[in-house]
This record gives structure tokens, C-alpha cells and sequence, in this order.
């Protein structure tokens, strides 16, 4: 059986058992505090309760959980330790944008404790887990310990299949024009915000839908309303199993995640990515090697430079070009990628640790 310790959630139940599934969600919000005296008091608890059970196997997902599984493991020293590390962590600076200075210092002084616990721990891990092969290509090197991808892609479901014309009529938006979306997170610079807001607004052909309800999205809400600018919608944020059925009433999925500075976003494969691909529609992305190389592989999408816009039009000129044939090519995208078979991975590595 698996047991699974969770951060607490106010709208889901603390205790929910699901097949041989436990999970127990109580881990409370003051683990993001490691300063804490009420921080120390939980983890010690926490560690003593793990480490007294029988465990064949500690899967930690994110740096956080790594930290508490390296306690637990000086206690059982032979217990398999995997790091699902997701990113890499020296890339999500995202205290420098605090307006308060005394936020930016606090930040400060907390990441670079996260970036010096990690690096001393890191050797610690039997396996790394990642989401892209830059990353963990990175994270050997700065580990010394093997490592395999596991990209994060969401469970097989259904497409809109009928009457898959929801965005042009919520927003009532001419047939004729295609719909780009963009999901989740929007952490672009004013510069490139203008460069696709811009497009959008300059071109006929084109509109486009933020599919979110993250403070992200507030920067860009207001230049739309502060600019005028025409076929630029928000729709709030919807269930995660419903993101593919959305999506792929769409027309383009956009993939827009350039931040040379933040090794995490360059070298990652996000899940909007996944999201977009998986819902059978052709993709306008940045060119990010592991973009680049995630297009190059399905053929179902154009790649631009994130910092020009004559870039980013003529991706859009090259990409309804040759709509048909990379619509063609993304709708065959779901039979060779899922999480179902991607999650074959995770299941081979934890027989290796029961075999050894």
C-alpha cells in the first residue's frame, strides 16, 4: 500500500483512503515557515511517526518533502530515497518581485537556505526524478546522482468531440477567427506582454483566451482594459481534469515561458505544453531547447523567438500556413503520450528498489 502525506487543504478531507491508496492531508500551511519554532516541532513529529513505520520506499515530491525525507533517512539509513524534484530549484527567484523590501530580504534569506539544504543533501537521494532531460541533465551534474525524466502529463481525457465551439460562443467571437489559448501561469516581462497582446490585437484572424484566475493574470487584464485592446478574453480557471476538454475547443494552444534567467522555465517541459498537445491542437511556442525538441518530435507546432515580436508574427504566419498538417499531427499526439504510460517509468523504478 502507499501512504501519502499531503499540506493540508481546508475544502478537501484530512483522511481519504482510495484503494490501497492513504492519504493524509495534514501537513500545515507553517511548512513553508522553516524558521519556525511551530515548523521544527511538526518535522520532528513527523519524522518520528515515518520513521517508526514499515516503508520500503520514500518518495519525496518537491525540495520541501526531500528535506523531511533525508531526516527520515539518517534514522533508516537503507530505506531508497527518491527526489521528484520537478524543476530545478535555483530557478524561481520569485521574491525579487516583491514591492515591500522587507518581503524581498525575507525571501532572500529563506531561498538561499532552501538552494544551500538542497546542494548538501542532494547526494543523499538514490534516484532523481525530473520533468524534462535538461533538467536532468542539471541536476547530475550538480548532484552526482543517476537520474531519470518522468514528464508531468495529465491522465487521458476526453476531447470535446461535438458542438466544440464553446470559446467563440461564450465570447461571442466570429467563426471565421481562430482562438489561441494560454493556460495557467503568465509571468511575462511588460515588453513581451505587449508583443502578444499586440499581435492579437493587430491581427483579424486572431483571438485569444487566458484560461486562469492566478494573480498572474492581473498585469495583463489591465493593459487589455488600460489599451483597448479588441479579442482579448479571460475565463476563470477550470477543474484540471476538464483543461483538455477546453483546450481543445480551441484552435492554437500558446506556450509562452521565456525567461533566460530562471534555468527552471528554460529548461523545463511545463505542463501548459502537455495540456495543449494533449488536446489535439497545433502549438505557437518559444523556442526553448526542450520545446523545440518536445515540436520537433509530434511536428505539431512552430517555435519563435520569445523577445521579438517579428518572431512571434512570423510563427503565427507560418503556423496558420500550415494549419492542417500540424492539426493533423497534434490530434495523434494522445495515442503515443499519457500519463497512463508514461507512469510505467515509476512503476519499473520501484521494482528495481523491491528487487534489490
Amino acid at each position: 500500500h502507499i501512504d501519502m502525506f499531503c499540506i493540508e487543504h481546508d475544502r478537501l478531507p484530512a483522511v481519504e483512503r482510495l484503494g490501497n491508496l492513504n492519504i493524509y492531508r495534514e501537513i500545515p500551511a507553517i511548512f513553508y515557515n522553516p524558521f519556525s519554532f511551530e515548523y521544527k516541532k511538526y518535522t520532528r513529529d513527523l519524522i518520528n511517526r515515518v520513521s517508526q513505520s514499515n516503508y520500503d520506499i520514500l518518495h519525496c515530491h518537491d525540495f520541501r518533502m526531500f528535506f523531511l525525507g533525508c531526516e527520515i533517512k539518517k534514522k533508516i539509513p537503507e530505506i531508497p530515497l527518491i527526489y521528484d524534484s520537478h524543476e530545478y530549484l535555483a530557478g524561481y527567484p520569485y521574491y525579487r518581485r516583491s514591492k515591500k523590501l522587507s518581503d524581498r530580504l525575507k525571501g532572500f534569506v529563506i531561498w538561499n537556505y532552501y538552494f544551500l539544504k538542497e546542494k548538501k543533501n542532494l547526494y543523499k537521494a538514490n534516484k532523481i526524478i525530473t520533468v524534462s532531460n535538461a533538467l536532468k541533465d542539471l541536476l547530475i551534474k550538480k548532484s552526482g546522482r543517476p537520474g531519470i525524466v518522468l514528464r508531468n502529463l495529465p491522465p487521458l481525457t476526453e476531447r470535446c468531440q461535438t458542438n466544440c465551439d464553446y470559446w467563440h460562443r461564450n465570447f461571442n467571437v466570429s467563426s471565421d477567427k481562430k482562438i489561441i489559448i494560454h493556460t495557467g501561469n503568465a509571468h511575462f516581462s511588460t515588453k513581451r506582454q505587449l508583443f502578444l497582446l499586440e499581435c492579437i490585437h493587430e491581427d483579424p484572424r486572431l483571438a485569444m483566451v487566458f484560461l486562469g484566475s492566478n494573480n498572474s493574470l492581473e498585469d495583463i487584464k489591465l493593459t487589455v482594459a488600460k489599451r483597448n485592446f479588441k479579442d482579448i478574453f479571460f475565463h476563470e480557471q477550470v477543474k484540471r481534469s476538464e483543461i483538455t476538454y477546453y483546450c481543445s475547443q480551441a484552435d492554437i494552444g500558446l506556450v509562452y515561458t521565456w525567461n533566460k534567467k530562471w534555468k527552471s522555465y528554460w529548461n523545463a517541459l511545463p505542463n501548459k505544453m502537455m495540456d495543449v498537445s494533449l488536446a489535439g491542437i497545433p502549438v505557437l511556442s518559444t523556442e526553448q531547447p526542450e520545446l523545440k525538441n518536445f515540436i520537433n518530435e509530434f511536428h505539431h507546432g512552430i517555435t519563435f523567438n520569445g523577445d521579438s515580436k517579428s518572431s512571434l508574427k512570423e510563427g503565427i504566419e507560418k503556423l496558420l500556413h500550415d494549419y492542417e498538417p500540424l492539426k493533423r499531427n497534434a490530434g495523434l499526439i494522445e495515442k503515443q503520450l499519457s500519463w497512463q504510460l508514461e507512469s510505467q517509468k515509476l512503476i519499473t523504478l520501484y521494482n528495481e528498489f523491491f528487487k534489490s
